[in-house]
Formats: C-alpha cells, structure tokens, sequence
C-alpha cells in the first residue's frame, strides 16, 4: 500500500497533465487520475499487476477517453433538446 501512494505521488504531475489533455479540464482530469489511484490500488491488493505505471496510465486513458465520450454524448443530447425547444417554439408564432 505505501508503494502505490510513492507510486502515485511520483507520477501524479504527470497523469494529470497526461488526463488533462483528453478531457481539457483540469478538475475531471483530477477525477480521472484520483479514480485510477483506487483502481491502482484494488489491482495491487489483488496482485494483478507487472508494470503499475503502465497500468495507471492505461486507466487513466481509459477513465480520460470514456468521460469525453460520456460529456460529447450529453453534450449532443442537450443540443437536441434545445434545437426541439426552439423548433416548438417558432412554430407557435406563425
């Protein structure tokens, strides 16, 4: 357990920066890199991993690229509903 706090501290800089570039905001690449660490450390305890930096920056890409995609989703979805708002709404004038 001490070894993955070393672990993540030592490298902590680096992931959010790593995060940050595919989410492009600092407070979800937080998120993404504070929930790679519990994984990391899930893993650990079970003893499933040879290469643990290997494996944070795996999880973080992972954790990074599926909130993106969760966020563009929304994003799209909010979009939707606001263009049918809008579409309603012009309709009722004429």
């Amino acid at each position: 357990m001490k070894q993955d706090v070393e672990l993540y501290v030592a490298h902590r800089r680096a992931l959010l920066t790593y995060a940050n570039r595919i989410v492009r905001d600092p407070g979800r690449a937080e998120d993404v890199v504070q929930e790679a660490f519990l994984r990391l450390r899930t893993a650990a305890a079970a003893n499933l991993l040879d290469e643990p930096v290997a494996y944070l920056y795996r999880i973080v890409r992972n954790l990074a690229l599926d909130l993106q995609r969760h966020l563009t989703f929304e994003g799209l979805m909010v979009g939707a509903v606001v263009a049918a708002i809008t579409a309603i709404r012009l309709r009722r004038r004429c």
